[in-house]
């Protein structure tokens, strides 16, 4: 093909055509407070022809204030922001050899995350081998063996009383199960890293079966022989002399039998700063380093309430008119227990997978500070005293070289508070499938056609707890608080919804 020579001419003026007109690229600086430094066209002249009187002082590079149009209204400041015209992520980084860029354009993305949770509650777990409610210790005599008494040379016997089959707290069975949520609220910004705030609430099963009847049954005591109540053998040798003071050691026998009760609940959350990914899986494949604050509550009740018929028909008349009867009794015992955990947090995040299906598996360790406070209440915790005294009040009418500190010994209370420290670790294994705007009738919902349904399992143990049935030791003549430890756990599956905006 021949080409003709004028061509090359005709095409080399169209070019110089082109490079005449203007190209407006960015506005000039202006000041939009103040116009008349603004460049405008003379009325009805239409060439943007401006008088010299018009015109601003001109301004270098490092005085622009910003950029006009379509990006964003005036003033756009470039430093130290970064350039419309450049992407919101932008990374280069060596790998196996070879040099890569990952850049993106994305904006800050919010999730929130709802889900119901299957949870269960360690169940109790007394200080003593296999759940035992009481002491290891075999007591051979019991409260009623004490109340040997001889009136005017005839002795007269209370009949015996021996339950030997203890109670224990694997009465209450496995570990419960609640229904409870968990939550959480964060934000992933463009370059991966984000934080996160999450939470937790496991309430109280009360309203299920929580009580447990035992038939009858006894509580071993440990004896204390520092402590005694009630009075000793009584001879009649022409007058009422007291011998000795019996003391209160035996072990409690309930003939109508015992009920024990169990309550518990646990809250807690924590806020974690997620890192940039460890490595580069091409956003498929992510490890994050975390680290962030821990809290965790836990809150315990327990007790047991038995009950024993006494002889009623029994009475023991004595010279001087007094009597002595045993009476029925009622032993109640009570331990209450909350623990708040507070401490530093450190973790790792791995997420496999992109919109349509996403795992992700995270674990988080902390060394928390345990703040605890442990409460006893008793009543009814052995023999029914002779009188309101004590040989401290009324040396007459009291008890005889009795030991026992001032007040009813069948009931008291007693708190301690204590601080310690105790590890925390958690675990959750968890699925994302983003079908909900698939599935009829809930992708009608609003919200739920733009969410991710969600399922997995989620675990959290703490060491070095105190619980409220271990930490009793049942004493004679009154039961004591102890510092026994043991770790605590709460666990299940959970399911849920998430959304991103």
């Amino acid at each position: 093909m021949r080409m003709q020579h004028w061509s090359k001419w005709v095409m080399a003026l169209l070019v110089n055509a082109a490079c005449v007109a203007t190209v407006h690229a960015q506005d000039y600086p202006v000041d939009v407070t103040d116009q008349s430094g603004v460049n405008q066209p003379q009325a009805g002249t239409g060439t943007g022809t401006v008088d010299a009187t018009q015109m601003g002082t001109p301004m270098g590079a490092g005085q622009f204030t910003g950029y006009s149009g379509e990006y964003g209204s005036d003033p756009v400041q470039p430093w130290p922001e970064v350039s419309p015209f450049d992407n919101s992520f932008d990374q280069t980084y060596y790998d196996e050899g070879l040099w890569y860029r990952r850049t993106n354009r994305r904006q800050t993305r919010h999730y929130f995350n709802m889900d119901f949770w299957a949870a269960k509650l360690k169940r109790p777990k007394s200080g003593q081998p296999d759940g035992l409610v009481g002491s290891t210790i075999v007591n051979q005599d019991n409260v009623y063996e004490w109340t040997i008494r001889e009136v005017l040379g005839q002795p007269q016997f209370v009949p015996e009383k021996d339950f030997s089959n203890n109670f224990y707290t694997q009465e209450f069975g496995a570990d419960a199960t609640r229904a409870s949520f968990r939550t959480q609220f964060g934000a992933v910004n463009a370059d991966d890293s984000g934080w996160e705030i999450s939470a937790f609430f496991a309430p109280s099963d009360s309203d299920k079966d929580q009580n447990v009847t035992v038939g009858p049954t006894g509580l071993n005591r440990t004896p204390d022989f520092g402590a005694s109540v009630g009075e000793g053998l009584a001879t009649f040798n022409g007058g009422f002399v007291v011998t000795e003071v019996f003391p209160d050691l035996g072990s409690l026998s309930f003939d109508q039998g015992v009920i024990m009760h169990f309550d518990s609940k646990a809250w807690g959350g924590d806020i974690n700063y997620y890192t940039t990914p460890i490595g580069n899986g091409h956003g498929n494949s992510d490890f994050h380093a975390s680290m962030g604050i821990r809290y965790l509550g836990i809150w315990e009740d327990f007790g047991f309430q038995g009950s024993d018929s006494g002889f009623n028909e029994r009475l023991i008349w004595v010279p001087d008119g007094r009597v002595y009867q045993i009476s029925p009794f009622t032993t109640e015992v009570q331990s209450k227990l909350k623990s708040n955990l507070v401490g530093p947090q450190l973790g790792l995040k791995w997420a496999l997978g992109g919109d349509s299906f996403k795992l992700t598996t995270e674990a988080k360790g902390s060394i928390a500070a345990n703040f605890e406070e442990n409460e006893l209440r008793y009543t009814g915790y052995g023999l029914q005293p002779n009188n309101d005294l004590i040989a401290a009040d009324n040396p007459l009418n009291g008890f005889p070289n009795s030991n026992l500190r001032p007040g009813d010994p069948r009931a008291g209370r007693e708190n301690e508070v204590n601080v310690d420290y105790a590890p925390i670790f958690e675990v959750s294994v968890m699925a994302e499938f983003g079908f909900m705007q698939y599935v009829p009738v809930l992708n009608k919902l609003p919200g739920f056609g733009d969410s991710k349904f969600r399922f997995g399992y989620a675990y959290t143990q703490a060491w070095r707890i105190r619980r409220a049935a271990q930490a009793v030791n049942y004493n004679a003549p009154f039961p004591i608080l102890n510092e026994d430890r043991e770790n605590w756990h709460v666990g299940g599956w959970t399911a849920g919804f998430n959304w991103n905006f």
